[in-house]
């Protein structure tokens, strides 16, 4: 799936978004970012706090109109996505799904191959057919071992 990457201009809409909502979770009344800190609980049933929350999350979509769109989608639809096998589904934290890490290693193999010359390359293909798999015969190589 394809979606519109996240800008800058997004990203910053997002965090203070992020922000915002972190603030209300916790309970506080928001602040701007040109007032003081503002010390006072958040009232959910004042029609003034609950006024001042609309037009600060109002104010991020007006800096970057579609960014939640942009950002939570990307991550959400895109990114974290199984399907589309960009993060390991089995991580806990955000890795590169195991077929990219491989992708990646394979890479460096090739990068390897080129500055080689010919013999070493035939020496290498040689070396699996006779007891490893290519890219074993190739890390092997890259280590500077004996084929």
């Amino acid at each position: 799936m394809k979606m519109a990457k996240a800008d800058e201009k997004d990203i910053d809409a997002a965090g203070e978004l992020m922000g915002i909502l972190d603030t209300i979770s916790r309970g506080h009344y928001p602040a701007k970012e040109d007032e003081p800190d503002i010390q006072m609980w958040f009232d959910q049933d004042d029609p003034e706090h609950l006024r001042r929350f609309y037009e600060m999350v109002s104010a991020t979509l007006d800096k970057s109109p579609g960014y939640p769109g942009r950002v939570i989608g990307g991550m959400c639809y895109v990114i974290l996505y199984d399907k589309n096998e960009i993060v390991d589904p089995n991580a806990d934290v955000i890795e590169l799904h195991p077929k990219l890490q491989a992708a990646l290693q394979d890479a460096e193999r090739l990068d390897a191959m080129e500055n080689l010359t010919p013999d070493q390359c035939m020496a290498i293909i040689k070396d699996a057919a006779k007891n490893r798999t290519l890219r074993a015969a190739i890390d092997t190589a890259m280590k500077g071992e004996a084929t």
